[in-house]
């Protein structure tokens, strides 16, 4: 009886003995600890250790649109370069755009005036410029090529050259037009993922066509010109003046004559100008070179898809400005 009472309490004193303090025990005499059990609670904790990423890809999607928009606030460009979220970021791969431009050009009467004498506050030309454009990107740089028809039309003005005389007058129509190959070279600044400024050059050529009128001209008054009609072959109209050299309307002076003048004083038909190579050679040019500096635009792109261009610049003859929209392959 007292040996199994003994038994008893040995067995009790050594379930007192925990697993930590065997652990210890054993290493403290070099001896390797032993591994939790399954049964352990801290093994079946959901806070204790992350679980592993989802090997299919889909257990943290959420978790991966996060961290990639958390990036592209950090550094853009370190979404991918097909993510819908880099609009107009400067992706590392080239992108290309077809579109159309529509842009308006003015040849302001004071940029005339550099180079003649306006005679009547005439206010110069413009037309339309439109044609499609094709882009090229990569990085913060574009290339742009446009094919563009260009309009050139100025109504009735009455101007000289620089150094002569009132007698040397003419009024001039144009109804002028080009077809034109032209490149812009642009940088973009960036303002955020959708807007970015850009700034650059613009060179091209084209041919030119269409009519330009040119009269003798003489005052009628209130600082008003009229075209000179002919009247015969050796006087001109108004008042069958006499063929001198110090008068308007002079046949020995050229025969830039209108086949009619209305009431306003303004010439229709008779003299247009030839061209370089027409008979006696001219003033319109065959080719017209385009050169713009700078070239200057708003760049937004709402969708990875779309973007819009408002843009504008100086080109060698006058203004131009408009927009330009693409579609972004």
């Amino acid at each position: 009886m007292k040996k199994c009472i003994r038994v008893l309490a040995l067995a009790g004193a050594a379930s007192l003995v925990t697993p930590a303090a065997l652990a210890q025990s054993a290493s403290s005499a070099g001896a390797p600890a032993p591994t939790q059990g399954a049964a352990d609670p801290a093994a079946t904790s959901t806070t204790s250790t992350p679980s592993a990423p989802a090997t299919d890809g889909t257990a943290n999607n959420a978790m991966s649109d996060n961290a990639r928009l958390n990036a592209a606030a950090t550094n853009p460009d370190n979404l991918p370069a097909g993510d819908p979220n880099r609009m107009l970021m400067r992706e590392v791969g080239a992108t290309y755009s077809l579109g159309w431009r529509f842009w308006y050009q003015s040849v302001p009467g004071f940029i005339v005036g550099l180079f003649a004498k306006v005679l009547d506050g005439w206010g110069g030309g413009g037309g339309v410029a439109t044609g499609p454009e094709f882009v090229y990107r990569n990085g913060a740089v574009e290339i742009m090529l446009g094919l563009q028809y260009a309009g050139y039309y100025a109504g009735y003005g009455t101007l000289h050259g620089l150094n002569e005389p009132v007698t040397a007058a003419e009024q001039l129509k144009v109804d002028l037009w080009s077809i034109q190959l032209t490149s812009h070279f642009m940088y973009g600044i960036r303002a955020n993922r959708f807007f970015e400024f850009q700034i650059g050059a613009g060179i091209g050529a084209g041919g030119m066509g269409g009519t330009l009128n040119r009269y003798q001209a003489y005052p009628i008054g209130d600082g008003r010109f009229a075209a000179c009609a002919q009247n015969s072959a050796n006087s001109m109209a108004p008042g069958m003046m006499a063929a001198s050299d110090s008068e308007p309307c002079n046949q020995r002076v050229n025969n830039h004559f209108a086949m009619n003048v209305d009431a306003q004083g303004r010439g229709t038909g008779g003299y247009a100008e030839n061209n370089w190579v027409g008979t006696g050679g001219g003033f319109v040019p065959l080719i017209i070179p385009w050169l713009s500096l700078p070239h200057m635009a708003f760049h937004i792109r709402p969708h990875r898809n779309f973007d819009f261009r408002i843009e504008g610049g100086y080109s060698l003859i006058g203004f131009y400005g408009g927009g330009t929209a693409h579609y972004v392959f």
